[in-house]
């Protein structure tokens, strides 16, 4: 950011999870008492976003609560997405490194406001 450049975590981000995350860290998601959804771009240059959510999932399947939690991975999405509600006047703050394609992240979020309000609308009412 001091040099006028965005940032990228991903990379810093990727070789922690490479090393390993001590259990202690982890966050215990399968305590949550709702159901979880997880929205991901392939091309978040903030952090791995996808891998990090797959980790989340197959802690829930390892769980047996594997039919409590849906990842919707966005091809070529990056960490700004523009929901169906917002117009995309931009791809993200000049400072936030988000997906290459504008295309991608506009679209992305298009697909990511639908899956929210499925995932809403099929939860039962309290």
């Amino acid at each position: 950011m001091m040099v006028g450049q965005p940032v990228r975590l991903r990379t810093a981000y990727a070789r922690r999870l490479d090393r390993g995350i001590p259990e202690e860290a982890e966050i215990p998601v399968e305590k949550l008492p709702a159901p979880l959804l997880l929205i991901s771009g392939t091309d978040d240059q903030m952090w791995p976003s996808t891998r990090m959510a797959e980790r989340i999932v197959a802690r829930m399947q390892a769980h047996g609560l594997g039919d409590r939690v849906h990842h919707v991975v966005l091809e070529g999405a990056g960490h700004a997405l523009f929901f169906g509600y917002r117009l995309p006047v931009r791809l993200s703050p000049p400072y936030l490194a988000g997906g290459v394609s504008r295309e991608a992240n506009v679209d992305g979020g298009l697909k990511a406001w639908r899956a929210m309000l499925d995932f809403v609308r099929d939860q039962p009412v309290c």
